[in-house]
């Protein structure tokens, strides 16, 4: 996607700011994620995500090893079971 958005001018960052942003918004999204599937397994007790919220919570440690040095990935990373 990088390389083909660069292309056609969608975007002009580099690939470690890309890559940055990138992973940024990926965080957002599964701390959102996360929140909803404990939303559907604990108060409407349905079990559909409850895989789902191991799955996020792997990504989201993959993640931090890349951006150990930001504050906000290391409060993160002190809740995750490593």
């Amino acid at each position: 996607y990088y390389t083909v958005s660069f292309e056609k001018g969608i975007h002009s960052f580099s690939r470690d700011e890309f890559d940055y942003y990138y992973n940024i918004m990926a965080f957002q999204r599964l701390i959102k994620a996360i929140g909803t599937y404990g939303y559907q397994s604990m108060v409407k007790k349905s079990d559909r995500y409850r895989e789902s919220i191991t799955v996020a919570l792997e990504y989201l440690t993959h993640l931090q090893e890349k951006h150990e040095a930001e504050a906000l990935w290391k409060i993160i990373a002190s809740h995750l079971k490593t």
